[in-house]
């Protein structure tokens, strides 16, 4: 069993490229079914980034990793599913850092209001490395997604390209945002598990 049992994304925001999986971590897969819980429905951009990343886990794992997304809060509210999160019968929660806060109270800096000057600020000073540091505490995986998609002016580039990959609101991906963040996350699950593999295998 690798060691990535949970994952805690803190908002599905979009990602800037598609690239391939290599034939020998799909090998090294073994079976897995990953339970994802969700609040909101499934028709949600959320909702579907969730259904795209368990869409391209299957594909491009040949059917040996199983994402089995849980929508409309069906496990329960998310301080519920956070508790089932710790003891592993939950391997994925898209929530907000207001519960991460419950754990982990390093997480409550995201909701202290007028903190930085700008969402640059932000950033720059606390936002990736205080996110790195909630994960290490309660021991979930790490994406900075900001900078895997391309960093600032990410999501300008990807309304106004030939490919329109966010709604115009500049937050939200469409369908096919969607399904290029399901393979981004796809990809880091494999990752790590390929490095867990690597590690142990010496």
């Amino acid at each position: 069993m690798f060691e990535l049992k949970k994952l805690v994304s803190l908002g599905l925001v979009a990602t800037g490229a598609l690239a391939a999986v290599s034939a020998a971590t799909i090998a090294q897969a073994q079976e897995r079914t990953i339970r994802a819980s969700l609040v909101v429905s499934k028709e949600h951009s959320l909702g579907v980034g969730l259904t795209s990343f368990a869409q391209c886990v299957g594909q491009k794992s040949g059917g040996k990793l199983k994402v089995q997304p849980f929508f409309d809060g069906s496990l329960g509210a998310d301080a519920a599913v956070l508790q089932q999160l710790r003891t592993g019968s939950v391997d994925i929660l898209v929530t907000a850092t207001s519960y991460m806060a419950t754990v982990a109270p390093a997480a409550g800096v995201f909701d202290l209001p007028f903190l930085f000057a700008d969402e640059k600020e932000a950033d720059a000073i606390v936002v990736f490395e205080m996110q790195r540091r909630v994960a290490q505490e309660t021991h979930c995986a790490f994406l900075n997604m900001f900078t895997a998609m391309g960093g600032e002016g990410t999501m300008a580039r990807w309304h106004e390209g030939r490919k329109h990959l966010v709604g115009g609101d500049l937050t939200h991906p469409n369908a096919e945002g969607s399904q290029t963040v399901g393979t981004l996350l796809y990809m880091a699950l494999m990752e790590s598990y390929h490095g867990y593999c690597e590690r142990n295998t010496k």
